[in-house]
């Protein structure tokens, strides 16, 4: 349930810097942030996997806040964090391609191309290096479907 709240608070924020309601979205991102601390969430093993990566989430939301609100440097802490939070468990390699592209956008505003190119490519290579796992996961479960469905269908006709 905590995890659902935080991650609403993360996409209604989202959109709120979209808008440009800087206010309403410190409010979420904080309430986001406050759900993500590891007092908040239980203490077992999906539960510190999930809570990782709305927090490393919740930073990243708070990092954009900072950027549209012309915080680069306070923006590109938070990143930093949300790297940090994202590298500690595996299986957040989204997360931690994502932080590594919000990284890259703040580094292009400021021209520093050949570090938002680093980075860039550094996200790349997380997604792609995900990409067979991803694919075979997706081919289990549509395998599973499958004999499910023919089972289904088998049980039907024998009727």
């Amino acid at each position: 349930m905590l995890q659902s709240v935080a991650y609403l608070c993360n996409a209604y924020a989202a959109e709120c810097i979209h808008q440009r309601n800087f206010e309403t979205a410190d409010a979420l991102v904080a309430k986001a942030e406050e759900l993500t601390r590891s007092a908040v969430m239980k203490k077992c093993a999906v539960m510190r996997f999930l809570r990782a990566g709305l927090r490393a989430a919740t930073l990243n939301t708070r990092a954009n806040l900072y950027r549209h609100s012309g915080h680069r440097d306070k923006a590109f802490r938070a990143l930093q964090e949300a790297l940090k939070v994202s590298r500690k468990m595996q299986g957040l390699e989204v997360v931690e391609a994502a932080t590594l592209i919000n990284m890259a956008t703040l580094l292009l505003a400021q021209r520093n191309i050949a570090d938002a190119e680093t980075l860039l490519a550094a996200a790349l290579d997380l997604v792609q290096n995900m990409r067979p796992e991803a694919e075979q996961m997706w081919s289990a479960e549509e395998d599973a479907a499958a004999r499910s469905l023919s089972g289904q269908a088998q049980a039907e006709s024998g009727r």
